[in-house]
């Protein structure tokens, strides 16, 4: 699987807590946190929004404070997912996308010091499903060793390679760890459902040596084939993962959201309920405790969702490459350009970047077994970006979420206000229009509803309604479904006085 490179030397350390060897139940509560998924899949990226990273200044955050303890009785759910399905429930699934690592110092073995023990990466919610709100914000997990025996191979690859996380063991060792869900302001979340893949189990060169994870508490499991991992319920609670082939280095995966027959076959993703923090122990049995390796894991559910290449198992130059880096976009003022079809040829860009575009506009074309397919642009607006792609290129094996391009929607201009008239319908961000209730000129009284909103999800329905009864002065030129934010004051209606009462014919003026 992995090449070995040269050891370094290590000074033991204790870590600052014991794994505990008889895990009871615990259940903690927190401010929930809906940040669950879907797939725009084109999964949206490294999305460049809201809220900016802290500094990490809470060293006891990172630092293992209690025994680690399972904490939630497990509901096993045994899935074999068929390499012929086309998951459909994959819009309703977590999604976080790791962007970087914070601080690395599992088990007190560095590369980082000074903020105590522990191995910190942010992610990025990628669709909000749930809570749309929840869309592009960040959460942190802490890996936090747990045991006595960890001994890194190389301290200084607990990295990021590509997009996955990773963490490296000498061989005949173990990690016992515990992972911990923090915001941005490192308060403890509770996470409704999050979902973890661990990549690339397998074993050494006639065995000497094997790769396994163990986990408890988690409510499914979902595995492609149980003949390439040993699956085994263990008295704590927890489950065992063990590889049963041998691996090389070149058979590793490079792009969690496009995996070989093989490499999908080697990874177990499992799906967590109203959990903050779990436990568990990554283990690389037999062989002298030497030699390096690499253990990987996505907060994805990348056995469930990820694309498939049916290719040979030696064939690794055919398996899906390390993808280029994905656009960064802001929901809902930015859109991307995206189809899911594949295997997907580029065919020709049809427009440029800074190119004015109307909802519809094909931006570009592709070949998805061979049919000519356009990407269209959803929104008015303007090109803001684009990948760098030619005639022929593969593109789901060069792109990870496979989006084309972002267009920047255009905004409209605030309602004027005049002398007695007042703004009175306000929307709020994250919300989209779903329907306007009245008509310019049409005379209304207090109270009454005036607009419906909706999330991007189609539910969290909000009425707007009038602040004061009068006229309807002007509405804005929103369409249903698009998104309050594409009004630059968020207004959407202004009312003004009653108008004058006109005599009818007959009666006295």
């Amino acid at each position: 699987m992995h090449a070995d490179p040269p050891m370094a030397s290590h000074t033991r350390l204790v870590p600052n807590d014991r794994e505990s060897e008889n895990p009871v139940l615990l259940q903690r509560t927190a401010r929930a946190l809906v940040a669950t998924v879907g797939l725009v899949i084109g999964l949206a990226s490294a999305l460049a929004l809201f809220v900016n990273a802290p500094r990490i200044g809470h060293t006891d955050a990172f630092l293992a404070q209690e025994p680690a303890t399972d904490l939630i009785d497990p509901k096993w759910v045994d899935e074999t997912v068929g390499m012929d399905e086309t998951p459909a429930d994959c819009t309703e699934l977590p999604a976080f996308q790791f962007e970087e690592v914070k601080y690395s110092n599992l088990g007190n073995k560095g590369p980082d010091s000074g903020k105590g023990e522990g191995y910190v990466l942010v992610a990025r919610d990628l669709l909000g499903v749930g809570n749309i709100e929840r869309l592009g914000r960040r959460v942190f997990l802490t890996v936090n060793s747990t045991g006595n025996r960890y001994i890194p191979a190389v301290a200084k690859d607990n990295k990021m390679n590509g997009r996955f996380a990773s963490v490296n063991l000498i061989k005949s060792d173990e990690l016992a760890f515990k992972m911990s869900f923090f915001d941005a302001k490192m308060r403890v979340l509770t996470m409704p459902q999050v979902a973890i893949s661990f990549f690339d189990l397998d074993a050494g060169k006639k065995f000497t040596v094997k790769e396994a994870v163990e986990v408890g508490g988690f409510a499914e499991k979902f595995v492609a084939d149980p003949n390439y991992l040993k699956i085994t319920q263990l008295p704590n609670g927890r489950t065992r993962f063990e590889a049963t082939q041998e691996g090389v280095g070149e058979d590793n995966p490079k792009n969690f959201q496009h995996l070989s027959t093989l490499q999908r076959k080697r990874t177990v993703t499992l799906l967590f309920k109203n959990v903050s923090q779990f436990t568990g122990r990554m283990v690389t049995g037999n062989g002298p405790r030497r030699g390096y390796r690499r253990f990987d894991f996505v907060m994805m559910p990348s056995v469930k969702c990820a694309r498939r290449e049916d290719v040979p198992d030696d064939k690794f130059d055919k398996f899906p490459p390390f993808p280029a880096d994905d656009l960064l976009y802001a929901p809902p003022m930015q859109t991307v350009a995206h189809e899911g079809g594949y295997p997907q040829i580029f065919n020709k860009w049809v427009k440029k970047k800074y190119d004015k575009v109307r909802a519809g506009d094909v931006i570009a074309t592709v070949k998805v077994n061979g049919e000519i397919r356009e990407i269209k642009s959803k929104s008015n607006g303007t090109i803001s970006a684009t990948q760098d792609l030619k005639p022929g290129d593969r593109v789901d094996f060069k792109l990870a979420t496979m989006n084309i391009a972002v267009v920047q929607e255009e905004v409209l201009p605030a309602l004027k206000t005049e002398f007695k008239t007042v703004e009175a319908g306000k929307c709020k961000k994250g919300q989209y229009l779903d329907h306007y209730l009245v008509d310019a000129g049409q005379i209304i009284i207090r109270d009454t509803v005036i607009a419906v909103t909706l999330n991007a999800l189609g539910k969290n329905r909000q009425e707007i309604k009038a602040p004061q009864g009068g006229l309807i002065n002007a509405i804005q030129p929103l369409k249903d479904g698009q998104p309050c934010q594409k009004v630059a004051d968020l207004n959407l209606i202004t009312i003004g006085k009653f108008p004058p009462i006109v005599p009818r014919p007959g009666e006295d003026g």
